[in-house]
This record gives C-alpha cells, sequence and structure tokens, in this order.
C-alpha cells in the first residue's frame, strides 16, 4: 500500500516536472521572439560581425592595422563587394533589357498572326455552332446559360479587383518599408562595426558572467548551428552551380544570346 502511494506520488512529481519544463521553454520562446523584435538590428549585426571577423583578425594581426580600423575597412569592403554585384545584375538587367526590346515585337506580331489564325479557323467555327446548338434550346434553358455566364464574369471581375487590390497594397507595404529598411541598414552596420571592433572583449565579458557549464552547452548548441548552417549553403550553392552549369550547357548549344545571365537567374530561382 504504501509502495503504491509512493509510486503515485512519484508519478505525480515527474508529471508536474514535466509540465514546468514545457511551460519554461514555451515562456523562453515567447520571450526570445519578444526580444528579437526589438534587437534584430543587432542580431543582424552580430551575425555580420561573426562572419568578418577572420577578415577583421587578417588585417589586424598580418597588416598591422588597428582592430577598429580594421573592422570599417572590412565594413566599406563587404559593401564595395555588395555594391559591385548589384551594379552587375542591373547592368545584365539592362543588356536584357535592350535585347528583349529588340526581339519581343517581332515576335509579338508572330504571337498576333497566330491567334489570328486561331480565331479564324477554330473560334468562329465553333461559337458558330455554339449559337446553332444555343438557338435551339427552350426559353429558360437560354436564361440559365445566361445566367451561369453572368455570374462566371463577375467571379472573374472579383477576382481581378482582389488580384489588383493586392498589388497596390505590397507596393504600399514595400514603399512605407522602405525607410524603416534604410535606418535597420544604418543600426545594423554601425552596430556591426562596435561588435566586430570589441570581438574578444564582448566574447570576453560574456565568459566572465556566465558559467561554465553554460558555456560549454552555448559553445556546442553554437558549434551545431554552424555546421548545420554551413551544410545548408553548401547544399544549396552545389544545387546552385549544377542547375547553372547545366542550364548554360544547353543555352550555348542552342546559340541563345545572354546565355551566362539567364543561366545564373535560372540557377537562384
Amino acid at each position: 500500500m504504501e509502495g503504491g502511494k509512493s509510486l503515485n506520488r512519484t508519478l505525480v512529481f515527474q508529471i508536474i516536472r514535466f509540465l514546468f519544463v514545457i511551460a519554461c521553454i514555451i515562456l523562453g520562446l515567447y520571450v526570445a521572439l519578444f526580444i528579437s523584435k526589438l534587437t534584430y538590428p543587432f542580431i543582424i549585426a552580430l551575425i555580420i560581425a561573426y562572419f568578418l571577423n577572420p577578415l577583421v583578425n587578417l588585417l589586424n594581426e598580418k597588416a598591422r592595422i588597428p582592430r577598429g580600423i580594421a573592422a570599417f575597412l572590412s565594413i566599406i569592403l563587404l559593401l564595395a563587394v555588395l555594391a559591385g554585384l548589384f551594379t552587375l545584375l542591373i547592368t545584365e538587367i539592362i543588356s536584357g533589357s535592350t535585347y528583349l526590346i529588340q526581339v519581343v515585337p517581332e515576335s509579338f506580331e508572330r504571337l498576333i498572326y497566330f491567334v489570328e489564325n486561331i480565331v479564324t479557323d477554330k473560334v468562329i467555327p465553333l461559337y458558330d455552332l455554339i449559337m446553332s446548338k444555343y438557338s435551339q434550346l427552350g426559353a429558360g434553358q437560354q436564361q440559365t446559360i445566361r445566367t451561369n455566364i453572368q455570374s462566371i464574369g463577375d467571379s472573374a471581375i472579383n477576382l481581378g479587383k482582389e488580384a489588383l487590390n493586392g498589388i497596390i497594397v505590397g507596393i504600399k507595404l514595400v514603399i512605407a518599408l522602405l525607410p524603416n529598411t534604410a535606418t535597420l541598414i544604418f543600426v545594423s552596420l554601425l552596430a556591426t562595426f562596435f561588435i566586430s571592433k570589441d570581438w574578444y572583449k564582448i566574447k570576453n565579458l560574456f565568459a566572465k558572467y556566465t558559467a561554465d557549464r553554460i558555456q560549454h552547452y552555448s559553445k556546442t548548441i553554437f558549434i551545431d548551428l554552424r555546421k548545420a548552417l554551413f551544410g545548408f549553403i553548401k547544399a544549396h550553392i552545389t544545387l546552385i552551380s549544377m542547375t547553372t552549369v547545366l542550364v548554360l550547357i544547353g543555352l550555348l548549344i542552342l546559340r541563345i544570346p545572354f546565355a551566362i545571365t539567364i543561366a545564373i537567374l535560372i540557377g537562384f530561382i
């Protein structure tokens, strides 16, 4: 009897402890999400500073450049690379647009001729056949068909209105996000500079005020996340490279203009 009570008491304690752990996890996730909404520029800055840290160390240790200047030069180099890629993308888009301006009118003219032939050879005879069958129907059946056609037209109009409203709302949201995006970029870059400049000070401060057990768990989690992240990036780069190469080979065999640009875009898409 006492053994059964002890077993029940142990089971109750285990259930309570399980529920307490679940509640702590949910509360921790909620707090983390709430804090991330307020500090996401600094989280982005921390990630950028982590990836720039090897370059900053190289400039600081090999070139004997002060760490603050090395961090600033690394950020400038990152911005220059991004600006160069963006400029290259814009240049390729302009070149492709010029090619399309030359090719599209001729292709559109062929499309118009094709549509005209379809309408003349297929649509008009089919229309005449449908109208002959329609005229043989009773008044009630004709009214039912007209009602259904009107219902389909109204549904198409409402769908078009919703799509247009969605596009307009999306454009408004993009325009409204531009000032916030500029502020986010500025704050993130500024925070990246200070975090990168004081990287090892922050690291030592974290090690000083946290327990060894927490440091061990944090390091293990960080290493696992880094492996997963780099594995994910490596897999995507491999897939993009394979797709780009295969598409490029096919376009070169077909002698398609701007094969490299088209292959790169298809690879990323």
